[in-house]
């Protein structure tokens, strides 16, 4: 009996030795605090301005003059067109501006001879109304074309396309020998955009447009 109560206590305290210690637990403080939630999306970034470059006149492209994705800055050259169709209008409108002004400086002669003559009833009074709407009209032709001329330089003008504004233009849409300008829907050349500040836009599922609305609606009861 004594040699049996000896094995037992042996396995027993044999038992105790090899048991593991308990294990040790970190201990957490609870803290309560608002969680922002966040989710992504794809979005695109523009500039704060975009500038769309369109030709102004029709013409064959000659020449691009920037580096794509560079800065620019306004009034810098961006692209040209073809200008003889309209350095040659501009010829032929000095040309017809020179001759108005030579029929109004006629006419200006025979009034001014004629109304002296007419003041002594040396000649009509139907010949000074002649002659004196005679001027007028030349008058008008040399105001109009004089407008004329200033309209073909201004079209000249168009040939040569220039920054709006400073900022960083984009990929060109037109190689050079294209034809640009082609109405009623004239190609976008190019788009100038600034950049100091800019705008991103991206699109909402329906779902997380309602969950952000909810999560809106329940910090504004709170608040």
């Amino acid at each position: 009996m004594v040699v049996m109560i000896a094995i037992v206590l042996n396995a027993c305290g044999s038992k105790q030795q090899q048991a593991p210690p308990p294990p040790k637990l970190p201990i957490v403080e609870v803290e309560v605090r608002t969680v922002p939630l966040s989710q992504d999306f794809v979005g695109q970034v523009y500039g704060f301005v975009d500038i769309p470059i369109r030709a102004r006149v029709n013409g064959f492209l000659e020449g691009i003059h920037f580096t794509e994705g560079g800065r620019v800055e306004k009034g810098q050259l961006l692209y040209t067109i073809d200008t003889q169709p309209y350095e040659a209008e501009v010829a032929r409108q000095m040309s017809r501006l020179a001759e108005a002004r030579t029929e109004y400086a006629r006419s200006e002669s025979d009034l001014n001879r004629i109304k002296p003559l007419a003041e002594i009833n040396a000649m009509s009074q139907s010949d000074l109304d002649a002659a004196q709407a005679e001027y007028d009209a030349a008058l008008a032709f040399v105001d109009a074309a004089g407008a004329s001329v200033e309209l073909a330089r201004i079209e000249l003008g168009y040939c040569y396309i220039k920054a709006p504004t400073n900022g960083i233009i984009g990929k060109t849409q037109a190689k050079v020998g294209a034809f640009e300008g082609q109405d009623p829907n004239p190609v976008i050349l190019n788009t100038v955009s600034t950049i100091e500040d800019v705008r991103v836009e991206f699109f909402l599922t329906e779902s997380a447009y309602l969950r952000i609305a909810r999560e809106a609606g329940r910090k504004a009861t709170k608040d």
